[in-house]
């Protein structure tokens, strides 16, 4: 025995070595009180007619109607829509559960259940639900939706649900209308002392009616919005109200005093979600008759002592008091699903609540946490294989011969399918458990073995558990092993956007004219195994985004390219609401795994300056990622805001002296052509004093609002000035096509130069003109005339010798 207890010791300091505190294992036992606060209302009571709000559909037989629930404390109706189209409704009980706390729905069901509901007509007004549905039907190639009415709404959120929660079980492809249900309850209502139509809805305060008639629009908006509901990600609770999966990690530890009894200290973990707010809690652990009870202020690890506690009573862990939250719950009927329908809905009440967990002792549980070295995060659906290695027996006599650490070659000998027991995965809390006194196994050495996943850098060493474990002073042992291995998980991708082209934060653009942004994110290792990996960008109201413009490309650590295709390997989204344009590119599964291996993902869009900028407005622009990985963590990241802006230049006509001349004179901008142009032969070239540079007339704004439309030519006003607006910082040359009345215009095209301060008046830029009789400037056209004149005079002279000449030799 002392040999058995000496073996054990070792491996207990082992254990402590990766993580593992020995304790007593949660086993959830039934809620001593009736947390059923809130009730359906009885259709046999003279309420019947509020029991129900009716819909004219039907799928696959089962009514479509909307659920009036009744808070039996705050006496408050709660709308609620079903969740399970195969089971009956009984009008009993039912308790208040947070939506991923259900065992029927996994997190991801119940996450895309509470985004429907949040955009469902008992939290938005129909025109609303209409409006951002139309969104993403158009940015989604989807039908758009017309004179949208509550019956429809109602039936599609239904239906979508169902989707949602049960969707195997559900062969209609849509909702079938019925006239006969509407004459039918019609008469039930009337007769019943009341009608339910129309419906004032408590949280919009909306006014339904949702027995209108179908339309010639009513299927195909019923399919759209469907289509709309299941589309939309899944949303992640705001509030959390009380549950038995709120007491988290309890474990207990023993000390034997002499006159047999023992002092516990029990320890155990409240959830950090949970909504403390106009919450009245305690805390109360018990055991047999001893009991402590506390207040329970603030979440996190909790500590109490009980003293004299027998070895063989249970030990309780429990939560009691009220607790007001607003979120969207799920209602479950006394007795379970078997009994009744789940129901969904909003709820913001404050109600009784109760939470318990109970744990005993001797019972063999291995119990494994599994978090994020470095944040602490729970991280689920680890997996773990369990091999039983042997018996303190072997252990003792020789037979079973192992290290403190498995060596490879024991991993190899022990790690085979005759020693394999389970595989245990942990949960969205990071928890994993079995019993393996429940399962009838025998005590002695266990190997465990975490499997590789894409979204942890390493798994935690192979390791061995003794069970059961002897306590840190050597006075007992611990049957229940908590095992708290940690992993560095991979990082969340990181994003960056640059303008015209890599490396570049700032531009100066034509306004009009588009211009290339480039979004860069990085690819985590992990990639392959992730559920979302999506790039966004909602641009800034004075730009205007280029449909469909989108390239997407992997890039590997070379800097290589690689384009994927829209379809296979990504959708896009693109929208625009007040002016505002935004468009998402998201990676399918295909491209997810595509995308294994390589560096980053890099979208090249177009877009251009609008007539709501202004000159010199620095306009921003920043794109997001957001990925949730393998385990389930969600990641989002920003990159850093790039700009561009468009300028200006204001020219000012003055005299000789420098006084303004009025209005009157006109001019045209040019700049030098760039290679494309050259080698264009449609586009008109210009070629001044210098013969060799070509250049090309330029478009431009009359104002610094960037208001009208573009011209090409541009005249003074009568304080002698005008505005050039809209054109990038640079070089251009001020071509003056008329002069003002009086004045002669130069006769060699004018270099201005663009720059963040030209379009102030103050900076503004003179142009001379004098007055009277000008000869022509050297290289102008007034000395090709005379040039021209004197070759003819020479030549006349020359004929006129000659001829003379002639005469006299004859």
């Amino acid at each position: 025995m002392k040999s058995k207890r000496f073996l054990s010791l070792v491996f207990s300091f082992l254990l402590i070595f990766v993580w593992i505190t020995g304790s007593i294992a949660p086993v959830y036992a039934a809620e001593s009180t009736n947390p059923y606060t809130i009730s359906f209302m009885n259709p046999d009571t003279d309420y019947r007619w509020r029991g129900y709000v009716h819909s004219p559909y039907y799928v696959d037989g089962e009514e479509v109607v909307l659920f009036k629930l009744v808070d039996e404390v705050n006496k408050h109706e709660i709308p609620a829509f079903c969740v399970d189209a195969v089971t009956g409704i009984d009008r009993s009980f039912y308790q208040r559960i947070n939506l991923e706390d259900s065992s029927y729905f996994d997190v991801k069901s119940a996450q895309k259940i509470r985004a429907i509901v949040n955009h469902s007509n008992i939290v938005k007004n129909v025109s609303v639900i209409q409006e951002e549905a139309n969104k993403w039907l158009a940015a989604n190639g989807g039908t758009a939706i017309v004179d949208l009415n509550a019956t429809e709404v109602l039936s599609a959120v239904q239906y979508a649900i169902w989707r949602a929660s049960n969707e195997n079980n559900i062969t209609d492809d849509i909702p079938e209308y019925s006239y006969e249900v509407i004459e039918y309850y019609s008469s039930m209502h009337s007769s019943a002392g009341g009608d339910s139509n129309p419906y004032v809805d408590p949280i919009t305060g909306n006014t339904y009616s949702y027995n209108q008639p179908e339309t010639e629009h009513s299927k195909q908006n019923i399919i759209s919005l469907v289509a709309y509901y299941l589309a939309l990600p899944g949303e992640k609770a705001v509030n959390v109200a009380l549950s038995n999966a709120a007491i988290q990690k309890v474990y207990a530890d023993f000390t034997e005093q002499e006159d047999g009894t023992y002092n516990v200290t029990v320890t155990f973990t409240v959830d950090s979600d949970l909504t403390m707010d106009n919450a009245a809690l305690t805390y109360t652990v018990s055991s047999g008759d001893v009991s402590s009870t506390e207040a329970l202020t603030s979440t996190g690890e909790k500590s109490v002592t009980l003293t004299n506690v027998s070895p063989e009573t249970s030990i309780t862990v429990e939560i009691n008091g009220t607790q007001q939250v607003n979120d969207v719950f799920f209602f479950e009927a006394e007795g379970g699903r078997t009994e009744s329908q789940t129901l969904v809905g909003i709820d913001g009440c404050s109600l009784p609540v109760h939470a318990e967990v109970t744990v005993v002792p001797e019972e063999r549980v291995l119990n494994i946490y599994k978090t994020d070295k470095y944040t602490g995060n729970p991280l689920g659906s680890i997996k773990f294989d369990v091999y039983y290695v042997g018996s303190f027996t072997d252990l003792e006599s020789g037979k079973l011969n192992v290290g403190s650490v498995p060596t490879a070659e024991e991993v190899s000998n022990y790690a085979v399918s005759d020693n394999y027991i389970t595989t245990l995965v942990t949960d969205t809390n990071g928890f994993a458990s079995y019993n393996l006194t429940e399962n009838q196994k025998e005590d002695g050495i266990y190997l465990i073995i975490e499997n590789s996943n894409p979204a942890v850098i390493s798994p935690a060493a192979p390791f061995f558990a003794a069970v059961p474990m002897t306590s840190s002073d050597g006075s007992g042992y611990i049957y229940n092993i908590n095992i708290y291995p940690k992993n560095e998980t991979e990082t969340g991708p990181s994003i960056t956007k640059d303008v015209t082209k890599l490396d570049n934060d700032f531009d100066h653009i034509d306004a009009g004219k588009e211009h290339l942004w480039i979004i860069t994110s990085t690819i985590p290792s992990g990639i392959a195994g992730a559920s979302k990996y999506i790039v966004s960008d909602t641009l800034d109201s004075r730009l205007t985004y280029v449909t469909g413009s989108p390239v997407v490309k992997l890039v590997d650590s070379t800097g290589a390219e690689t384009e994927l295709t829209l379809g296979t390997h990504y959708t896009l989204s693109e929208s625009v609401h007040d002016g505002i344009y935004s468009f998402s590119v998201a990676l399918t599964a295909a491209g997810m795994q595509q995308a294994g291996g390589y560096s980053n993902l890099r979208i090249y869009f177009h877009a251009m300056i609008d007539s709501d900028g202004s000159v010199a407005e620095k306009i921003p622009n920043q794109a997001t990622v957001d990925y949730t990985n393998a385990l389930g963590v969600d990641y989002s990241s920003k990159s850093e805001k790039v700009e561009v802006v468009t300028g200006g230049i204001v020219i000012k006509k003055v005299d000789s002296e420098g006084k303004i001349i009025s209005s009157g004179a006109t001019f045209q901008i040019y700049r030098t052509a760039t290679e494309a142009e050259v080698s264009d032969e449609s586009i008109e070239k210009v070629y001044f004093t210098d013969t060799s540079t070509p250049y090309v007339a330029v478009e431009f704004y009359s104002n610094l609002g960037l208001d009208g439309e573009k011209v090409g030519e541009i005249t003074t006003d009568e304080n002698g000035l005008a505005v050039i607006a809209g054109l990038a910082y640079g070089d251009y040359l001020l071509v003056e096509t008329k002069a003002p009345a009086g004045y002669n215009k130069p006769q060699n095209p004018i270099a201005i130069t663009i720059t963040e301060n030209s379009h102030l008046e103050v900076n503004a830029y003179p142009v001379v003109n004098t007055s009277g009789a000008v000869l022509p400037e050297t290289g102008g056209i007034g000395t090709t005339i005379f040039t021209v004149t004197g070759s003819i005079l020479v030549l006349g002279a020359a004929v006129l010798l000659i001829t003379r000449k002639r005469m006299t030799a004859e």
